[in-house]
């Protein structure tokens, strides 16, 4: 997959509706953000490495993207 660069991060995208967020920051975890084919409907999955997943719907990518780099902030890695 091609490496993009966004808010900080940089995400391998598959395609213009899934980006995954480069294994370099999330250790055995992944963060998925699809698009599932409803206007406003991207989604924010995260799988955590015990085989959870959890997930949150944003309207546009870019909010999704924005919610993950906060997160980076918020414990000082970005």
């Amino acid at each position: 997959m091609p490496a993009f660069k966004h808010a900080g991060l940089e995400w391998d995208v598959a395609s213009p509706s899934f980006w995954r967020l480069a294994q370099r920051y999330t250790d055995r975890d992944t963060i998925d953000i699809s698009y599932l084919g409803t206007p406003g409907n991207w989604t924010l999955f995260h799988a955590h490495e015990n085989g959870e997943v959890s997930h949150r719907i944003f309207e546009t990518r870019d909010a999704a993207i924005d919610i993950v780099a906060q997160a980076f902030k918020n414990v000082g890695l970005l």
